[in-house]
């Protein structure tokens, strides 16, 4: 028999999703938030990337004091729905280009950005964060 071995980022787990034939399939997920850095206003703000199920669905849901974004790639709608704080919302293209700018969105409110998810991406910034972000603007997001 003959064994494949498969090389993944340390911060993976590992989700067997089903047995077929002797046959098994594993997925895997990225554990943990992946951090980048984005500079914003002259200021150099943490963005989290939303990678995993429980971060795109919870998002700054019940945060205080954010202090960070969240950036949600292949996404055209968020909510805010439980929020503590109004945010500033941003949408993105597929080369971080900004599309649409929502500043100081309250809780309770539903923002769509594009038709299209898999070309779009939403960053969710702490309220008042965007003050000198105008669309055009091409934002840069470093490791």
């Amino acid at each position: 028999p003959m064994m494949i071995i498969h090389e993944y980022p340390p911060r993976c787990q590992f989700i067997i999703l089903k047995k077929h034939k002797k046959e098994i399939t594993t997925y895997a997920f990225i554990k943990g938030d992946i951090k980048m850095k984005c500079k914003i206003n002259n200021k150099e703000i943490e963005i989290k990337k939303a990678t995993g199920f429980k971060m795109r669905l919870f998002g700054l849901m019940g945060k205080k004091d954010i202090h960070y974004g969240i950036l949600f790639p292949r996404c055209n709608a968020i909510h805010t729905f439980f929020m503590k704080e109004n945010i500033d919302v941003i949408g993105l293209n597929d080369k971080n280009q900004v599309i649409y700018i929502y500043r100081n969105v309250p809780k309770n409110k539903i923002v769509k950005i594009s038709e299209d998810a898999k070309k779009t991406s939403i960053l969710e910034l702490p309220k008042n964060t965007s003050q000198k972000i105008y669309v055009g603007s091409i934002l840069k997001f470093e490791d």
